[in-house]
């Protein structure tokens, strides 16, 4: 007679990513939440507060969605965009994280055009950041 397995959590098991990418993408979300939840970032509260309501199962199934979503604006995004927000695991999943809201009863994502706008604009600000700093290098 065969194994049955039973799903851990059937109602919010979320679908396995499809790809290698995905997979990435999760795991790199999954570790900057677990970041945020050890030192305890204010500007995580939202998040925090979801987390201790939800459990630590949960959460690691929204990383999945997350996850996916973020590599969905990441390849949504053109090369020098891109190129100013790598690598993708310590820049890019922080930053995109920061963009999502934690607020109320779900996880909320934007719309991918809104999400990868907000990431342009991060790009550009990080850019214009970046030229500041190496002028004020440069005066002195």
């Amino acid at each position: 007679m065969p194994a049955t397995i039973t799903p851990l959590c059937p109602k919010t098991a979320p679908t396995p990513p499809t790809t290698d990418d995905d997979v990435y993408a999760a795991m790199s979300v999954w570790e900057d939440m677990l970041t945020a939840k050890a030192t305890g970032e204010p500007e995580f509260t939202a998040m925090l507060t979801l987390w201790a309501r939800i459990g630590t199962p949960a959460m690691r199934a929204k990383a999945f969605t997350i996850g996916r979503f973020s590599n969905a604006v990441w390849n949504g995004l053109d090369e020098d965009t891109r190129d100013m927000l790598a690598p993708f695991d310590w820049e890019f999943v922080p930053a995109f994280l920061r963009t999502v809201d934690f607020d109320g009863p779900r996880v909320s994502l934007p719309k991918i055009d809104t999400a990868i706008a907000a990431m342009r604009a991060e790009a550009l600000a990080r850019a214009a950041q970046s030229r500041t700093n190496k002028n004020q290098e440069a005066g002195r």
